[in-house]
């Protein structure tokens, strides 16, 4: 059964403190199907789980997982018309409610035996014809069907294609597949009305695939009605923004971004979307190789865990319900996967996910005891900044607002996995972190 979180806005904590006010968004609450006492941090915090197809869990709390490179694809389920392997779905939906986890399921690589006639050109990464539009949309549609029907109630939601504007993966028209969103969408909500129907995602950073293609899609969104529940996007980066530091480039990275959120709210808007449709991330991670011969770039601790966090923070500003991490689990080179923050077990990047989703959760940092540092107002974030110093490893600055939303720098990066700063030594642009706060109440629990 999915899970019951509060929705009422943003929750304030207040706890006994020196002045700066905490929120949690999304707190849990109850429901069947979680992990008992445990708190999971809400769907927000999404992860890709490859290994959980094989029973494997990240070693901190995960809020929601996409089922993208699990080894539950359209082809490795439906091999034949009519016949269905449940197998592995069964075992990695089992592992996530165990960890009271949400699932997203992706849509994507078409069984060969549905695939459209003559449909070649690009190597398929997922198989032959994987990318290829169905001959017959009722084919699709009868795979949602049966998917939606198993699952009830625990598949949380259903992305209808993964990367739609990309050749790659999708090698039909924005015509076909806001169809086959249509078909399939409603044989979902058929199925289970309460599930939420994603669309197909969209890579950002390729500006001519984005431009030709969301446009038309969204208008045949917007002629029925908008049927769709979350609007998912791919937001990464180019894989290298090169110049400067290794620090310049993150911030520029981040900033990259940023800038692509902004666009695609933009078009949002200009195509009428309503308010009621969310906007989900549901792949990103920094330095991943492309587009095209753009190589990798490798972000190193500390820099590469805080700009996951800084990213998590970025999408509360920007209005991203859900951001996915991809993925979990280590570099493989020699399959020519490089990521540029890699989250593992004992790894500072899985730590950083882990201490965030925490903090989202409770209000509170899971290691060491804070203590805060009153530096007065400076460049526009008034009241106190506390400074979370935890046995001289890390530290992270939490400035205060006036209203009951935070004021955002532009570009700081929040020191995930340290070094720490000495209490009364912090930067001026640390005591700018955009992090989440409100106007005066308390510091976290355990402060001094």
């Amino acid at each position: 059964m999915r899970r019951l979180y509060a929705r009422a806005g943003m929750v304030r904590r207040v706890v006994a403190g020196c002045g700066v006010g905490v929120l949690t968004v999304g707190v849990l609450v109850g429901g069947a199907g979680g992990v008992g006492a445990q708190s999971a941090p809400p769907p927000q915090m999404g992860m890709h789980i490859p290994e959980a197809a094989f029973g494997i869990w990240p070693d901190v709390p995960v809020g929601s997982i996409r089922l993208w490179d699990t080894y539950v694809s359209w082809r490795e389920i439906n091999t034949a018309p009519g016949v269905y392997n449940w197998a592995t779905l069964d075992k990695v939906m089992a592992l996530a409610e165990a960890n009271g986890a949400d699932v997203l399921y992706a849509f994507g690589s078409t069984p060969e035996w549905a695939a459209r006639s003559g449909c070649r050109g690009q190597a398929d990464v997922k198989g032959p014809q994987a990318s290829c539009p169905p001959a017959d949309n009722a084919t699709f549609v009868a795979f949602a069907k049966e998917l939606a029907t198993r699952y009830k109630g625990r598949i949380d939601g259903y992305e209808m294609w993964n990367e739609g504007n990309i050749g790659t993966f999708w090698k039909g028209t924005p015509e076909e597949l806001a169809a086959m969103t249509l078909a399939g969408g409603a044989a979902i909500k058929a199925a289970d009305p309460q599930a939420k129907v994603v669309s197909a995602s969209m890579t950002t950073r390729l500006d001519t695939a984005f431009s030709k293609f969301m446009p038309i899609w969204l208008d045949k969104m917007a002629a029925a009605n908008w049927p769709i529940d979350a609007f998912a996007i791919h937001s990464y980066p180019a894989g290298a923004l090169p110049g400067g530091s290794i620090q310049d480039q993150g911030e520029r990275a981040i900033a990259a971004r940023n800038a692509s959120i902004t666009k695609v709210w933009q078009a949002l808007r200009a195509a009428g979307m309503p308010n009621r449709v969310e906007v989900w991330d549901t792949e990103l991670n920094y330095g991943l190789a492309g587009p095209g011969p753009i190589p990798s770039t490798d972000y190193p601790d500390p820099l590469g865990p805080g700009m996951m966090a800084q990213s998590y923070f970025d999408s509360q500003r920007l209005g991203v319900a859900r951001t996915y991490w991809f993925s979990w689990g280590k570099e493989e080179p020699e399959k020519g996967v490089n990521f540029g923050i890699v989250t593992d077990r004992g790894s500072s990047g899985g730590q950083a996910f882990g201490r965030y989703g925490m903090w989202l959760t409770t209000g509170q940092i899971p290691a060491g005891v804070p203590r805060c540092v009153p530096l007065g107002p400076r460049a526009g974030v008034p009241g106190q900044v506390c400074a979370l110093d935890a046995k001289g490893e890390r530290v992270l600055i939490i400035p205060a607002a006036d209203g009951p939303m935070p004021r955002w720098s532009k570009s700081s990066i929040w020191p995930a996995d340290g070094p720490c700063r000495p209490a009364g030594v912090v930067p001026q642009a640390r005591a700018e972190v955009p992090f989440i706060a409100t106007k005066r109440g308390a510091c976290p629990r355990g402060s001094t």
